[in-house]
């Protein structure tokens, strides 16, 4: 499975197929870099080829 940027929902998912699973436009393959990790929140940013497209922040769930 691999990660897909929808520029038309502007939400990145994982799928093993690259239409959007909100809208059923196509995607492109994105890639996250981790930015800051923090002990409740990482924060990833997310390119799509060498362009960085967004941010995203992942609340870390305990346990």
């Amino acid at each position: 499975m691999d990660y897909y940027y929808c520029f038309a929902c502007k939400k990145l998912f994982k799928s093993s197929d690259s239409s959007c699973v909100r809208c059923g436009k196509g995607a492109a393959v994105a890639t996250r870099k981790l930015v800051r990790s923090g002990l409740k929140i990482d924060v990833y940013q997310i390119y799509v080829g060498d362009k960085l497209v967004g941010n995203q922040r992942v609340v870390k769930r305990p346990g």
